[in-house]
């Protein structure tokens, strides 16, 4: 199973003594301004295509909120590409925080096929391809602190690149992670996501009838619980429960937990170390 960054955006603030370096980068490697630029904004593409950015101090004053923005993949991106990209921008800014993370997880399970169990109440959505396959699946809302989705990869890249893998099964839970303070308890606690979901197919062999209906309709659409009468809530509550099946949850966790110190390493590489005189100047009583 592949386990990663599919996205990071960080926020900082320039240092106004850096817009020159800023500019002297710009004129040293592959980079490709949009827009009209000034002195205080300036926004693109650098390192190739690799990485976007954003200038804009008066935005940044006006806003109360970091001047300067960077997003990239960290997994597309050549790592020595990455260490260059730190190693510049590093030095120009302070404030550094991340704003969105979007973990990933690659699997050769068809998780449409797979009840999403969330510990609290989520909105969902389901997109559906050609023939009534299930190919897409969101849990949460876009503007919330995380936002949550899977969708058959091998068949994205079909459509959309049109690229035709070899293996059988690709599917992809993603899950999106947004605001400095949510995000920031995320990486201290190692990415808790499992303990707010987990992926399992009931086994409904053991039911029957009107039952095994219903418990269907509520496992495949969990808001029809809403329907039903207070008794009979109580009542498929209690036998979904109790359902055996296969949980393949652990098995997304473990894969979490091997990759956690890779992921943490590239959160930390923008960490800002201070130097000898700085930590000597402290005023430490």
């Amino acid at each position: 199973m592949g386990v990663y960054f599919d996205k990071i955006t960080l926020v900082g603030n320039l240092y106004k003594e850096a817009e020159s370096t800023l500019q002297h980068l710009l004129n040293t490697v592959e980079s490709k301004v949009m827009g009209v630029p000034t002195m205080s904004a300036v926004r693109g593409k650098i390192y190739g295509d690799w990485v976007y950015f954003e200038y804009d101090e008066l935005m940044g004053k006006a806003f109360k909120k970091g001047n300067f923005r960077i997003e990239y993949n960290p997994r597309k991106m050549p790592v020595e590409l990455q260490q260059q990209m730190v190693s510049a921008f590093k030095p120009m800014l302070h404030d550094v925080h991340f704003t969105r993370l979007d973990l990933a997880f690659d699997c050769d399970i068809p998780l449409g096929e797979y009840t999403h169990e969330h510990k609290n109440a989520m909105k969902r959505a389901e997109f559906y391809g050609a023939g009534g396959k299930l190919e897409t699946i969101y849990f949460g809302s876009r503007t919330s602190n995380i936002y949550s989705r899977t969708y058959d990869k091998k068949q994205q890249l079909l459509d959309i690149e049109n690229v035709e893998i070899p293996e059988p099964v690709l599917w992809r839970y993603e899950v999106e992670m947004k605001n400095r303070k949510f995000i920031d308890a995320m990486i201290n606690c190692d990415f808790p996501v499992f303990e707010r979901v987990r992926f399992i197919k009931y086994d409904l062999t053991t039911l029957v009838g009107n039952d095994r209906v219903m418990v269907q309709a509520l496992v495949d659409h969990p808001a029809l619980i809403n329907e039903v009468s207070k008794n009979s809530r109580t009542k498929y509550r209690k036998i979904i429960r109790g359902l055996g099946g296969d949980d393949v949850t652990p098995i997304f966790a473990g894969a979490l937990k091997k990759e956690l110190p890779k992921l943490k390493r590239q959160l930390e590489q923008w960490k800002y170390i201070p130097t000898i005189s700085e930590i000597m100047g402290r005023t430490w009583f």
